[in-house]
């Protein structure tokens, strides 16, 4: 299919069930190098299929979508691709479904690979229990000044607490206009008590831009 593409395509977007190489390798090095739009959904997100779509990448690339249900070494494909991130992309929507998810390190590297000129930026970390204060805080320290869009969604945050929330929010940019927060994870016998409480969100409210138009707090089971 991806073979058979016109050169000038200038939007694409796949949705495949499939999560082996012997798939997803010939897709990314197939892709047309005129792409102002992007989107994949698919299986399994390897660091080879990172790797090989990094290069095709050019600075044509205004809005990258990118999902996946699952991952093998996150941390390591999501250093790739970033590195590759064009300056001219403005949309990024990078989810990926999975336990083994992104680590503290990994979204650190993620932060320092933002484009300059991003405007919309969504993150969704679905089932990951990795990322926690140290990880939030390098990415709200990283984000670009030219956002106006932020979302980020984590489930079973195990280790997200007031103070990483507080270090997300602490460098919003100013552009802002979209600001939605999703945590949520369930209290238990080795987490008796809500990982976030009123200090948090009020950090937030404290800390919201003065242009910001809409948002969204979802601290289902997680917050007091």
């Amino acid at each position: 299919l991806v073979a058979d593409l016109p050169t000038s395509l200038g939007a694409l977007s796949l949705c495949l069930d499939a999560d082996g190489e012997d798939v997803l390798m010939p897709l990314a090095s197939g892709l047309p190098t005129h792409l102002e739009e992007l989107k994949l959904e698919v299986g399994a997100l390897s660091a080879g299929f990172c790797r090989a779509l990094a290069e095709k990448l050019t600075d044509k690339l205004k809005s990258l979508t990118l999902k996946a249900s699952s991952a093998e070494c996150l941390d390591e494909g999501v250093g790739l691709l970033f590195e590759k991130l064009p300056l001219s992309l403005e949309a990024l929507e990078f989810e990926v479904n999975g336990s083994d998810g992104l680590s503290d390190a990994g979204l650190s590297a993620v932060a320092q690979k933002l484009p300059i000129g991003l405007k919309t930026l969504i993150l969704n970390f679905e089932k990951n229990d990795s990322i926690g204060d140290e990880g939030l805080g390098a990415l709200g320290r990283q984000l670009p000044e030219t956002l106006t869009t932020f979302r980020i969604r984590s489930e079973l945050p195990a280790q997200v607490s007031d103070s990483g929330l507080s270090a997300l929010v602490g460098h919003l940019p100013q552009q802002l206009r979209t600001l939605e927060l999703r945590f949520s994870g369930r209290m238990n016998s080795f987490q008796p008590r809500p990982l976030i409480t009123d200090v948090g969100v009020s950090a937030i409210a404290e800390k919201l831009p003065s242009k910001l138009q809409i948002l969204l707090l979802d601290g289902s089971d997680c917050m007091v």
